[in-house]
């Protein structure tokens, strides 16, 4: 059998079995819990087993293909379902926070798949590896959980995650069993399982939102939960509702908005927020800094992946802005801007143009806006590969710079059959900031980051859209 119909296959007996259906229409008429969300993740995953083990040796395909696809399959399925359900429970509280899609395994998931393919194991073996892919579609729930609590906490709102056993655990489970404060009180084990494990991971958030600094809490005031709406303020109602309820740092000086960037800013992950930031970047390029961020973060997560990231603008020397992380350990990131390089808006743009004439920078369109946001989705770059390289190290005996080697690999594998004459081309499509040496970067580190920016920021050419590639097969949504 081929992938394409071992995937129909599975599809038909997901869509078909009275189990699904009855959880999928209580989640259709919002009366679904994410108790229901883990029963769906539980038995898909029960059923992409089975159909993996009945068909694996027979398969006339790449079987690590087809495992990357099945799980694929599944991580969209589960993760709509819990999108669903946290929108009805938000639209029935009133809250006004987007589901975060949890990020892709594709290091679990490889794990697996490569298993699947062992020559030294016996067939029987190899149909019991293919079972255990029933426990990675599970440990998808897991994600999504674990993802959306820590973005609630970071919100402000006040989580808790619940584990719960199905009766027939081991010991290891059962001490994990209880409702646990995110992120306090979280044991370090409790969303992983391990093969065969039937417990149910779920979380929950109410109306009391949390002040991320003061820890002070307070109700969601009852007109608001009742509304079905958003509510409309005047401007001095907005005002006192900030002055009431925000954080009381980082307000001298009367400079608007600065609370709510910040908020927006530790909302999608950075633990720390510097003053520096605020000191020393445009207020007008603040803005385009915080949204072009958030934006990617809505994708690939590089940010809210990372081990307490921090944001500052306190870089010194010729350098406009970088990442500095750990080879050994690349998701302690922290992104600095430049202490004198984004005080002026016009003057950053005016540079940034100049940059894309000169072919120093990758193309991208050249409007005031996409070029106030070059630098920081260059930056963003490096941050989603140091997260991926993190991700690709655990367990392995991989380094930061073989696993950059080997991205770079890849992706220029898949632009040359995008131009057969990629290697003669080369030079058109990669800029000066990646071909030649710098005193701010080493070209091979320089590569993806690039890449990236050029398939974020429009005109994206051979490289920009081999890099489009390369991220959808790591799992990402790049729409």
């Amino acid at each position: 059998m081929t992938a394409d119909e071992i995937r129909a296959l599975l599809t038909l007996k997901i869509s078909t079995d009275k189990r699904i259906a009855a959880l999928l229409k209580k989640i259709a008429a919002g009366r679904g819990s994410f108790r229901d969300t883990m029963s769906y993740a539980l038995i898909s995953g029960e059923l992409t087993g089975e159909q993996l083990a009945e068909v694996v040796l027979e398969l006339t395909d790449d079987r690590e293909e087809l495992v990357r696809l099945l799980v694929h399959d599944r991580w969209e399925g589960i993760n709509e379902q819990c999108a669903a359900v946290q929108t009805a429970f938000d639209k029935h509280n009133a809250l006004h926070l987007a589901p975060q899609k949890a990020a892709f395994p594709a290091e679990r998931v490889m794990q697996i798949a490569h298993s699947l393919s062992d020559p030294t194991v016996s067939d029987d073996t190899i149909r019991r590896r293919a079972r255990s892919v029933s426990n990675v579609v599970a440990s998808l729930h897991d994600d999504f959980i674990e993802a959306n609590a820590k973005f609630r906490s970071k919100a402000g709102l006040e989580c808790f995650v619940e584990r719960q056993t199905d009766g027939n655990c081991c010991a290891w489970c059962t001490r994990l069993a209880g409702r646990y404060r995110y992120p306090d009180e979280i044991p370090d084990e409790i969303f992983r399982r391990h093969d065969n494990c039937g417990c149910t991971v779920t979380y929950e958030n109410g109306r009391k939102r949390q002040d991320v600094w003061s820890k002070r809490t307070w109700e969601v005031p009852d007109d608001e939960a009742a509304s079905k709406k958003p509510r409309r303020l005047s401007r001095e109602q907005a005002q006192k509702l900030q002055a009431d309820n925000a954080p009381k740092r980082l307000t001298g000086g009367g400079e608007s908005g600065i609370i709510d960037i910040e908020e927006k800013l530790r909302s999608i992950g950075f633990d720390k927020v510097d003053t520096s930031f605020f000191k020393n970047v445009n207020k007008d390029m603040q803005s385009a800094i915080t949204d072009q961020l958030t934006l990617l973060e809505e994708k690939f997560k590089a940010i809210s992946s990372s081990n307490k990231p921090t944001i500052s603008a306190d870089l010194k020397g010729g350098s406009t802005a970088c990442v500095r992380s750990e080879l050994n350990n690349p998701e302690n990131q922290k992104l600095m801007l430049s202490s004198r390089q984004f005080k002026n808006r016009k003057r950053h743009i005016a540079d940034r143009r100049k940059d894309v004439e000169d072919f120093f920078c990758m193309p991208c369109n050249t409007d005031d806006e996409t070029l106030s946001r070059y630098v920081v989705t260059h930056e963003y770059g490096h941050m989603l590969e140091n997260s991926i390289a993190a991700q690709d190290m655990k367990g392995t005996i991989n380094t930061f710079p073989r696993l950059t080697e080997r991205y770079r690999e890849q992706i220029e594998k898949i632009a040359r059959t995008i131009d057969t004459d990629y290697d003669k081309n080369k030079s058109k499509y990669l800029s000066r900031y990646v071909r030649e040496e710098t005193p701010y970067g080493h070209k091979d580190l320089e590569f993806f980051a690039e890449c990236f920016a050029n398939s974020q920021l429009g005109q994206p050419n051979v490289l920009g859209q081999a890099m489009l590639q390369w991220l959808e097969k790591r799992g990402f949504n790049v729409l």
